[in-house]
């Protein structure tokens, strides 16, 4: 009789691992700042192209921790590297939307020397449209010669999933959130605050805001 029910529990997980299987792969384009050559960014695009579970459709990068020339090669000799030269990665912009290198340069002067700066840090600056010799070899699909970018008549349509999975080490199941999510709404609630107290001439320049800044 044990083995019996041994059998069966055997049976039941071997099954439920065969569902699992059949679930479908999500469908994942990586937006990434892909320096390299090693590090959490490297680390992050094994992670998903490797997994089961996920389909990679493509990566798209835009300067952040390095220029973004050079992120591409990384990012190329990786895939090269691994065998999936298949997954098109696509340049994205090279400069901020917003501030230029001289705006920075002028709030650091104005509230303090930042401890990192990204692809201007002066530890490793080089001009933006020049690729350094990379460590990890140089890529040879560096052009759109070497394979075809997907459009839209090759791309099958996308759809967005929000997954909420609440954290038991917190009273409310709030967690820490990645960079895009947090970065900018300090700073977008502060200009509100200033908005609200601009016929008053009070500007206020750092967070948190407390009530006796206000009053």
């Amino acid at each position: 009789m044990k083995y019996g029910k041994f059998g069966l529990a055997v049976a039941c997980l071997l099954l439920g691992s065969l569902f699992a299987g059949a679930q479908p792969r999500r469908k994942v384009i990586i937006n990434q700042d892909c320096s390299g050559p090693g590090g959490s960014n490297m680390q992050t695009l094994l992670t998903l192209i490797q997994s089961p579970q996920v389909e990679v459709l493509g990566i798209t990068v835009v300067s952040g921790n390095q220029w973004r020339d050079e992120e591409v090669a990384h990012a190329l000799r990786l895939l090269e590297i691994i065998g999936r030269t298949d997954i098109p990665v696509v340049p994205g912009a090279v400069f901020p939307l917003v501030r230029r290198h001289e705006d920075a340069e002028i709030w650091q002067q104005r509230y303090g020397k930042v401890a990192f700066a990204g692809a201007w840090d002066e530890r490793w600056w080089h001009e933006p449209f020049v690729i350094p010799t990379l460590p990890e070899g140089q890529p040879t699909t560096t052009t759109l010669m070497d394979y075809l970018v997907p459009t839209a008549t090759e791309i099958c349509p996308i759809e967005i999933h929000h997954l909420e999975t609440p954290s038991q080490f917190s009273e409310n199941g709030s967690k820490g959130m990645g960079e895009g999510g947090t970065i900018g709404a300090p700073a977008a609630v502060l200009n509100a605050v200033n908005d609200a107290l601009a016929h008053k001439g009070i500007e206020i320049d750092h967070i948190p805001v407390l009530p006796e800044d206000v009053l």
